[in-house]
């Protein structure tokens, strides 16, 4: 009896317990289920928001390949077109830029004529207005002008009257010297002394040369010693033929050529070097038609 209680007892406590069991079960089943359902309810609702945002980079990518398409035909056509037009385009270009070039270069050219114009113009103005000036001058000073040139007239025919009279008193000092050649000539050599040994026969003419020209001339012919004169020179009566020396040697330093009138060489002192000399003979000169040519260079010594 007790057996069949403890059982009975036992199996009751086994339902209870089971029925408990079952409803934990139950209960469990419907959280998961519940739990399942929300879970699902986030990943359809998340794979709409992603499928959704899969849709919107698709199209946002399929415009940027449209645009970079675009982007890349745009690039190909300037490049077709600038090969097709650049040799134009070069050309065009350098026309204009002759164009240009040739403008600017009238507009200063017409711009220097005015002022060049405008400076000739002052000067003629400022020309005439001096002739006016001068004439204006010259003619209230006629009186004195006058007298001015009738005084240099004078000077003129004093001089000329001066020259005659050199020359004279030079032809009577020649005629001189030749008869005293004469007498002392004729006279026994043993009587001839050194103090009266003939001297040298003076030209009637004293005048200067300039510089050495050509292969051996003087066409340069001066009455007075003036910076020019190179050499001075002693005419004979005919004036045909002369003897010449140097004025100095600062004159002759810089001359081209001047070993075609002067013989200078010499072992110890150089031209540049020396600061005198001595004539050991003059030079001779012959005249043909209007120049003096060189028969024989002046001999120096050169001194230090």
């Amino acid at each position: 009896m007790k057996s069949y209680v403890i059982s009975f007892l036992f199996s009751f406590c086994l339902c209870i317990v089971g029925c408990e069991a079952r409803q934990a079960t139950d209960s469990s089943l419907i959280k998961e289920s519940q739990v399942i359902a929300s879970v699902n309810d986030i990943v359809s609702s998340k794979t709409d928001s992603l499928g959704k945002c899969i849709e919107d980079l698709k199209e946002k990518i399929e415009s940027q390949n449209a645009e970079i398409s675009n982007l890349n035909a745009e690039i190909r056509n300037p490049k077709k077109d600038e090969k097709g037009i650049s040799y134009w385009w070069l050309i065009g270009m350098a026309m204009f830029s002759v164009f240009i070039s040739a403008l600017l270069f009238v507009l200063l050219l017409v711009v220097w004529m005015k002022k060049k114009y405008h400076f000739l113009k002052e000067d003629i103005r400022r020309i005439i207005c001096d002739k006016v000036k001068e004439f204006e001058r010259t003619k209230s000073n006629n009186g004195k002008d006058a007298k001015v040139l009738l005084m240099e007239k004078e000077l003129g025919q004093l001089k000329n009257v001066q020259y005659k009279l050199m020359t004279e008193l030079s032809n009577i000092k020649n005629k001189v010297d030749d008869d005293q050649y004469r007498v002392v000539k004729k006279q026994p050599k043993t009587v001839v002394s050194k103090e009266v040994m003939p001297k040298e026969v003076k030209p009637t003419k004293v005048g200067y040369f300039g510089m050495v020209k050509g292969k051996g001339f003087f066409n340069d012919v001066y009455t007075s010693n003036q910076d020019e004169c190179r050499f001075k020179v002693w005419y004979n009566n005919a004036e045909t033929e002369a003897d010449f020396e140097p004025v100095n040697l600062n004159r002759i330093r810089s001359i081209d050529g001047i070993e075609k009138a002067v013989d200078y060489k010499d072992d110890e002192v150089s031209l540049s070097d020396a600061s005198s000399f001595d004539v050991l003979k003059r030079g001779k000169v012959t005249k043909k038609d209007e120049l003096w040519e060189v028969e024989s260079p002046v001999r120096i010594k050169l001194k230090k």
